[in-house]
Formats: C-alpha cells, sequence, structure tokens
C-alpha cells in the first residue's frame, strides 16, 4: 500500500497531469470525436471532455501506481502492457457513465470500442515515458564528468557525481521521483540514481538510512523530536526528516529520541568540556558520531 501512495504521489508532484489535461481538453473538445462535435454544443462539450480526461487520467495514474508501486513491475513489457489492459477494463464503465450523466441524449460508444481506444491511448502514454526515461539516463550517462577537483582524502565516492560548486561534507540524501538530492554544506544537487546506490558511494562518512526516503551523515544531526509518536530530526540545511519505524531501533541505538515525547525539540549540543560544572546534569545530547 505505501509503494501504491509513494508511486500515486510521485505523478503529482510537478504540473505536468494538469498541463496535459488542460492541453488534451482543449484539443479534443475542439475535435469532438465519437460524433461529440456534431451531437453537442461547445460549452458543454468542453465540459464533457473536461471531465472525461480527468477521469481517464486519474484512473490511468491510479493503475499504473498499483502496477508499478505495489506489482513492482517497471518495465514497459509487463508494467505498461498490464497498465494499458487493466485501465482498458476498468475505464470504459466510468467514460460511459460520464457522458450519460452530461449529455443523456448522446449515445455512448460500445464498451470495445471504448476499451481499445482507452488501451492505445494508455499504452502510448506508456511508451512515452519509457522513452523519456531512457532518454535521461542515456542523457545522465553520456554526460562528461567534471573535471576532477581535489576533495579531502576521505571524501566520499558519492561528491565525485555532484557539480564542482556542490562538493563539500555531505549531509543527507533524499529520493524525489526518480532521483536522489544530495545535500552537502555547498548547498543541493539531484542525481539520476537510486538510494541504495548512492548509500553504496557513501563511505568512509558515518551514516545511516532513516527512511525508505531518507539517509542522513550523524555529525550533522543536531536536534530531534517526538510528534504524534513519530521521531523527526533536523539537519544542518535541511528541515525535519522523519524515521520511520524500521529503523527507529538503529536511531536510538545512538541515543537520540530517547526523550519523553512531549518534552519540547532537544539540541544535539556538542559535549561539554571535562572540567564543566554542567557535565553531570545537562540533559542534551551529545552529538552523533
Amino acid at each position: 500500500m505505501r509503494g501504491f501512495i509513494d508511486e500515486w504521489r510521485s505523478d503529482f508532484r510537478t504540473m505536468k497531469p494538469v498541463v496535459i489535461w488542460a492541453v488534451l481538453t482543449v484539443i479534443v473538445g475542439f475535435a469532438g470525436p465519437f460524433g461529440t462535435y456534431l451531437s453537442i454544443a461547445m460549452p458543454k462539450r468542453l465540459l464533457l471532455w473536461a471531465l472525461l480526461v480527468l477521469s481517464g487520467i486519474l484512473v490511468g495514474l491510479s493503475v499504473r501506481a498499483f502496477v508499478v508501486g505495489t506489482l513492482k513491475l517497471t518495465r514497459f513489457y509487463d508494467g505498461a502492457l498490464l497498465t494499458a489492459g487493466l485501465t482498458a477494463v476498468v475505464l470504459p464503465p466510468v467514460l460511459t457513465g460520464i457522458i450519460r450523466l452530461v449529455e443523456p441524449t448522446v449515445e455512448p460508444p460500445s464498451y470495445d470500442e471504448l476499451a481499445v481506444f482507452v488501451f492505445l491511448v494508455s499504452l502510448s502514454a506508456g511508451a512515452y515515458r519509457t522513452g523519456a526515461s531512457y532518454t535521461e539516463r542515456r542523457q545522465a550517462l553520456s554526460e562528461k564528468p567534471p573535471d576532477p577537483v581535489p576533495l579531502t582524502q576521505a571524501a566520499p565516492r558519492l561528491l565525485e557525481r555532484l557539480p564542482v560548486a556542490m562538493r563539500g561534507q555531505l549531509i543527507s540524501i533524499s529520493v524525489r521521483d526518480h532521483y536522489v538530492d544530495v545535500l552537502t554544506d555547498k548547498g543541493t544537487s539531484s542525481l539520476l540514481m537510486r538510494l541504495s546506490d548512492a548509500i553504496a558511494e557513501t563511505e568512509p562518512t558515518k551514516g545511516a538510512q532513516i527512511h525508505r526516503s531518507h539517509w542522513v551523515a550523524w555529525e550533522f544531526v543536531h536536534a530531534f523530536d517526538k510528534k504524534s509518536g513519530r521521531l523527526l530530526l533536523t539537519l544542518d540545511g535541511a528541515a525535519w526528516l522523519p524515521v520511520s519505524r524500521p529503523y527507529r531501533p538503529l536511531v536510538e541505538a545512538r541515543g537520540i529520541g530517547m526523550a519523553r515525547a512531549e518534552a519540547p525539540p532537544h539540541k544535539m549540543a556538542s559535549a561539554p568540556a571535562p572540567n564543566s560544572d554542567d557535565s553531570a546534569t545537562s540533559s542534551h545530547q551529545s552529538p552523533p558520531v
């Protein structure tokens, strides 16, 4: 279920679905396919196709999220074909109901006709998505790597992938669509790669994955908080990052998040000097290393 929700949300993190909906509504509204050009006046025809296109996008993306996020079928020959087939089964009754609701005098196309039309449109969308993803990967692989710059002797290999100006101390890595956002003390850069591959290149920086979408460097964790039973961490240059349940024992093993839930956000302060009078009574956590 979690994979379905993440995949479904990823399609709406940009304005692409809205732009596609608006453009297709105008095009098919003026073209009037399936006899709607002659049988329905322009204003109602635009309304009809706006609803039809919107329902097609929502159903299509939901089916795709199930196939990709739940069934984990990402290749074109299984994922796109199954998405097109399921959409062709589910969507025609929805389209028929909308047509009868908006314009009862118009006889909707047959189920078979709509199913074939939906299958072809969905398959074309899958082919376009696959082609665009392939092109992005080809471009990423063909880009000339930046000229090497001096890095610290024990710098993570991941930094070598970043633009020269962004190479600094590694703070965190977060997933965004098919990219990972790499945060350093110089700024944020996006890389087209999997989170697991990015984490494999973080050595020798001390850190850990705290969520299916986040990795953090312990050195930069400077505060934590608990809200509604959830443990949150904040890092230099980053907003609060959640700690998911499977990774929580790993975080708490470092002494992070052991305070009471009602306590205010705790600062991860530096350890006091050995001669400090506060060393025995301070409730602050030492920074993880």
